[in-house]
């Protein structure tokens, strides 16, 4: 069975105050007020939250992982 993270390349969070997030729990990497999403998941920040990302040990799929499978 595969653990590794989905979220990378599949989800963009975007809370009440604006920030876009690919995980919940990492920096932002844009904000929606002066940039778009498509700026923000395509920009240096998103890379490096996606670096950390592949390396992160934290078990999300029992703690409230915004990644959802529509498959």
């Amino acid at each position: 069975m595969d653990e590794s993270c989905k979220v990378a390349f599949s989800c963009l969070v975007i809370n009440e105050s604006g920030d876009m997030r690919i995980c919940r729990d990492m920096e932002p990497i844009g904000n929606i007020k002066n940039t778009t999403p498509e700026e923000a998941w395509n920009s240096k920040a998103a890379t490096e939250v996606r670096k950390k990302i592949f390396v992160c040990q934290k078990p999300c799929k029992i703690l409230n992982c915004n990644y959802i499978d529509h498959e």
